[in-house]
C-alpha cells in the first residue's frame, strides 16, 4: 500500500479528468440505479420498534508485539517528537452488505472495519496515539459515492497533515498515518471536547459517503470528565459513564447515539438521488444504523451523545412526553452550566449532549420515544416550523424497566466556563465579509467557482468577532466552521505575507505548514463551534 495523497489547485488536467470521471459516474449510475435517478420514491413500509438498538464495539489498540507494518514514517507528523504515540490503531474501510431492517434488503455499505456506524473510539486527552486507516474499497463503486477516501475528525485539534483535508484523498490500496496527540488547544482545558466523531471528507462525495455509512464516534475523556461515575477525584464530574462495547450494554448508561434518515428503492435497496442539487432527504429514520430501534433504559440519569449524521436532515429533538432534560454540551464542547430544555435543535453533523432522567417519570409511563419534530420538505433546510407532536417521526423507542435502581451519577451545577473573547462588548462591532456562493448540500460543497483548497482568501483576526455573510445562488442552510489559526489547517493568526497566508496543508514536508508557536498560541479551532451559527444564503 502507498502512503500517499493529493493536493493543490485544478489546473487543465485536473478539470479535464475530473468532468470525465463525473461524466462516467453519472453513466455507471444510470446503469445501475434507474431509481435514483428518477424522483424520489417512497421506501417501503417496515414495521417500527422490531430490532434493539446496536452500539458499534470499541476500536482496540494493535498489541506491543504487533506493530504497524510498514513503520510509519514518524518524520512526516509535525511535532511527533513532543507528543509520540502511545497506542497504534489500524482501521480499514471496506465495502459491507448489511440490512438496516429485517424487512428492507442486504445492501451494500461502505464501512469503517465492517460495520456502519464505524468503531467507538475510546481516548484521553494526554494520550497520543496514530491511527493507520487503509483503503480497502472496491476499485469502482457498484452505484453512488467515491472509493476515494479521506478520514477528518470533526472538530479534531490536529497537525494539518492528519487532519484529514478534502483533497488528501487516497484511491483503493493506498493508506494514511494519522497522528492525533489528544491535546487541548493551547494547552487549555476549558478547550476540551468530548463528543467528537470521524467521517470521510472526499471532496465532492463527503455526502454521498457519509451516506453509505462512513461515520463513527471519537469519544475524549480527561480528568473532569472522565467517565467513571463513581469517580473519587473530587473535580470529576461523575456524569452517567459507561459506553455500550458492541453488544456489552449492561449497566452501561454513557449512550452514543447515531441520527441519519435513508431513502430505500422499492426493493428495499439503499437509494440515493445522485441528480438531486438540493440535497437529500430520507424517509426512514436509522439510530446506530437500525431503521426505528428500541432501547430499554433503567429508572436513572443517561448520558446521551446525539449526533445528526443526516447530509440533508436537521432536526428538533424532542421527548414524546415534553419532559425536559439537561443540556451539558454541544458540537464537544461543555457548557459553563448545564440548561434544562425541552428540546434541542440539531443542524447537520451538530451533536449535543444531553442527561435523561428517567427516574423521574412516573411507575405508569413504561415507553417514551425521541422524535423530530422539525418540518422540513427538501433538503435545502427547515421550514421553521414545529410539526405537532402527535404526527412528529418517531426515531427511537425508550423502554422503561420498572423498579428503582442505584444511581451514583450526578449532573454538577457548574462545567467549562466560556474563554471570555467569545463574547465581545455589544460596543465592539464584528467585521463581516460577504462570499456568493452556489450550493450544493448533496455534495457538501459551497462555492461560485473550482475550490483553491491551497489559497487563503480571508483573513480572520484573533481579536474581536468576524461575521461571514453568504450570498448564494439558491436557498440553503449550512453551518460554517472556522479552522483559522489552527493546526488543523495550519494557518497563522497574523499571516505576514500573502505566502505565509495560504493554507498550504500537504503533507510533503518541503510545503506543508509548520505547526509551531501559532498553535500554542491559539484557540480558534475551539469555542467557536461552541456557539453554531446557520447562516441562510440568500438570492
Amino acid at each position: 500500500m502507498s502512503n500517499r495523497s493529493f493536493g493543490g489547485d485544478f489546473d487543465r488536467r485536473s478539470f479535464v479528468k475530473g468532468s470525465a470521471l463525473a461524466s462516467g459516474a453519472f453513466f455507471i449510475n444510470s446503469k445501475h440505479n434507474h431509481l435514483k435517478l428518477a424522483d424520489n420514491p417512497s421506501s417501503p413500509f417496515t414495521t417500527p420498534w422490531v430490532q434493539p438498538l446496536a452500539f458499534s464495539p470499541y476500536k482496540v489498540p494493535l498489541p506491543s508485539f504487533a506493530p504497524l507494518d510498514p513503520v510509519p514514517d514518524f518524520s512526516r507528523n509535525q511535532r511527533y517528537d513532543e507528543f509520540p504515540a502511545v497506542d497504534f490503531y489500524r482501521m480499514q474501510t471496506c465495502e459491507v452488505m448489511c440490512r438496516s431492517h429485517p424487512q428492507l434488503a442486504m445492501c451494500a455499505h461502505t464501512s469503517y472495519d465492517g460495520m456502519v456506524p464505524g468503531p467507538t473510539f475510546m481516548m484521553r486527552y494526554g494520550r497520543p496515539v496514530m491511527v493507520r486507516i487503509e483503503n480497502c474499497c472496491p476499485a469502482v463503486m457498484p452505484s453512488f459515492g467515491s472509493c476515494d477516501i479521506i478520514t477528518h475528525i470533526h472538530n479534531g485539534h490536529h497537525a494539518p497533515e492528519s487532519d484529514g483535508g478534502p483533497w488528501d484523498l487516497y484511491s483503493p490500496g493506498g493508506y494514511r498515518d494519522n497522528h492525533y496527540p489528544n491535546i487541548y488547544s493551547g494547552g487549555d482545558p476549558l478547550e476540551a471536547k468530548g463528543t467528537l466523531f470521524y467521517h470521510d471528507h472526499c471532496h465532492d462525495f463527503t455526502g454521498p459517503n457519509v451516506y453509505r455509512g462512513l461515520v463513527g464516534f471519537f469519544l475524549l475523556y480527561d480528568n473532569l470528565d472522565s467517565g467513571n461515575e463513581n469517580d473519587p477525584n473530587p473535580d470529576a464530574f461523575r456524569l452517567p459513564s459507561g459506553v455500550p462495547d458492541g453488544k456489552r450494554v449492561k449497566n452501561r448508561y454513557d449512550i452514543p447515539i447515531v441520527l441519519a434518515d435513508r431513502l430505500y428503492d422499492q426493493a428495499g435497496m439503499l437509494s440515493f438521488n445522485t441528480m438531486e442539487m438540493d440535497g437529500i432527504l430520507g424517509d426512514k429514520y436509522l439510530v446506530n444504523g437500525r431503521v426505528q430501534p428500541y432501547f430499554e433504559v433503567e429508572r436513572r440519569k443517561y448520558r446521551f451523545r446525539i449526533l445528526n449524521s443526516g447530509i440533508s436532515r436537521f432536526h428538533d429533538v424532542w421527548l414524546s412526553n415534553g419532559m425536559t432534560f439537561q443540556y451539558i454540551a454541544n458540537d464537544g464542547n461543555m457548557l459553563p452550566a448545564p440548561m434544562e430544555l425541552n428540546h434541542v435543535p440539531l443542524g447537520v453533523a451538530e451533536r449535543a449532549d444531553i442527561i435523561v432522567d428517567f427516574s423521574q417519570l412516573p411507575e405508569t409511563t413504561t415507553e417514551l420515544y425521541l422524535v423530530n419534530r422539525a418540518e422540513q420538505v427538501n433538503g435545502r433546510g427547515p421550514t421553521g416550523n414545529t410539526l405537532p407532536m402527535a404526527t412528529a417521526p418517531k426515531m427511537l423507542k425508550f423502554i422503561i424497566r420498572p423498579g428503582a435502581v442505584a444511581d451514583n451519577s450526578r449532573v454538577p451545577t457548574s462545567l467549562r466556563s466560556f474563554l471570555r473573547w467569545i463574547f465581545p462588548s455589544p460596543a465592539s462591532a464584528p467585521s463581516t465579509s460577504t462570499a456568493r456562493t452556489a450550493c450544493g448540500p448533496s455534495t457538501g460543497s459551497c462555492s461560485t467557482r473550482t475550490a483553491a483548497m491551497r489559497r487563503a482568501r480571508s483573513t480572520p483576526r484573533k481579536s474581536g468577532t468576524s461575521a461571514r455573510r453568504a450570498d448564494g445562488l439558491t436557498l440553503c442552510t449550512t453551518t460554517f466552521r472556522s479552522h483559522a489559526g489552527s493546526p488543523a489547517t495550519g494557518t497563522r493568526w497574523r499571516a505576514r505575507s500573502t505566502r505565509a497566508a495560504r493554507m498550504r496543508t500537504r503533507s510533503t514536508p518541503a510545503i506543508r505548514s509548520r505547526w509551531t508557536s501559532s498553535y500554542a498560541n491559539s484557540s480558534a479551532s475551539t469555542r467557536c463551534t461552541a456557539t453554531t451559527s446557520r447562516m441562510k444564503t440568500t438570492p
